[in-house]
């Protein structure tokens, strides 16, 4: 798993332990307080702030038996976040000199262009490439005339397919997902304040250009929304006045199946076709805890029973690992 925002913690949900360290070069995501620098020595004075912040979370690690690691192709890049063009092992990325979107096979080698005059929907997360790669969706935003303008590309960036059957006056893009035949974009869309209770989701198919509206109720959580792996069915959550509801649609019979769940749920994602992970109460002993939600039995079981200092911050394509962020020390 690539991440960014530092050392992540991996749990094989299979069991295997890993011993070597996963360093990324990618920069600390904008929303992190960083950590005080400088050398300051913590002080031992009563009710001191800082007081453990400047520990060394890799103390005795160097004892750690590693294998060597694999060799390292880097390249100078503005502090963005860099991103995988899909499933074709190249890398996008904004270069430094120039502040252009670039691509690059993910060895090495050379820079290819991308054809988009503003990348900065790429950029922060309003955009990105199609499981296969072969296409690209941006969801730009036009402040002159105040309006969103979903946008079709060619991998490559050529061959702009702007989608014009619904106008999208005043709102603008929470998150977006694409199906993983490469065939449809699934979006939460807000109003320009951002208002939840505006939050709905919508389709955009790539052969056709056009935009249909899946929800209308609102209150879609700009958090989840996740394909399942045979792209059948999108999940997405309903933040409640009381409760958060995962909510699976199945894109063949039009029909939604609502999971209430207590607490709050940050984010979910599919383990299996039949099976959901997310981060909420599903232990008594706990009030935060990973949960795996099981289709058939309707049960949801805890993975990670304590989960009161970390966020779940992905899974692997296959399921089988999870991505930990510790809140404490953002590692």
């Amino acid at each position: 798993l690539v991440a960014c925002g530092g050392l992540f913690f991996v749990l094989n949900l299979l069991g295997q332990e890993v011993d070597e360290r996963v360093t990324t070069l990618a920069t600390p995501r904008p929303t992190s307080t960083p950590r005080p620098s400088g050398g300051t020595t913590p002080t031992n004075e009563p009710n001191d702030p800082f007081e453990g912040i400047f520990e060394d979370p890799f103390e005795g690690m160097d004892d750690l038996e590693t294998p060597a690691p694999p060799a390292i192709t880097s390249t100078p890049i503005a502090p963005f976040e860099p991103g995988l063009a899909g499933a074709t092992g190249t890398v996008a990325f904004v270069a430094n000199e120039d502040y252009d979107l670039k691509l690059m096979p993910a060895g090495g080698g050379p820079e290819t262009e991308v054809a988009i005059e503003d990348p900065s929907p790429l950029i922060y997360d309003e955009g990105g490439w199609s499981p296969d790669g072969s296409a690209l969706f941006v969801a730009h935003y036009d402040y002159d005339n105040e309006r969103l303008v979903p946008t079709f590309y060619n991998g490559d960036g050529s061959n702009p397919r702007e989608v014009v059957n619904i106008e999208f006056a005043n709102q603008r893009t929470q998150t977006l997902a694409w199906s993983p035949n490469n065939t449809t974009v699934a979006m939460v869309v807000s109003d320009a304040d951002y208002n939840t209770e505006s939050q709905n989701i919508y389709l955009l198919d790539l052969t056709s250009g056009m935009a249909t509206q899946l929800t209308t109720e609102g209150s879609i959580s700009s958090y989840t929304l996740a394909w399942s792996p045979d792209g059948s069915r999108l999940l997405y959550t309903k933040d409640n006045p009381d409760s958060y509801t995962l909510t699976i649609h199945d894109m063949a019979a039009g029909s939604a199946q609502e999971i209430s769940t207590d607490g709050y749920i940050s984010e979910a994602w599919w383990l299996s076709n039949e099976q959901i992970v997310f981060d909420g109460e599903c232990s008594p002993d706990f009030y935060s805890s990973v949960c795996a939600y099981t289709l058939a039995s309707g049960e949801s079981t805890p993975i990670i029973e304590d989960f009161s200092n970390m966020w779940l911050q992905g899974v692997s394509p296959d399921g089988q690992w999870l991505m930990l962020e510790s809140i404490e020390d953002y590692h």
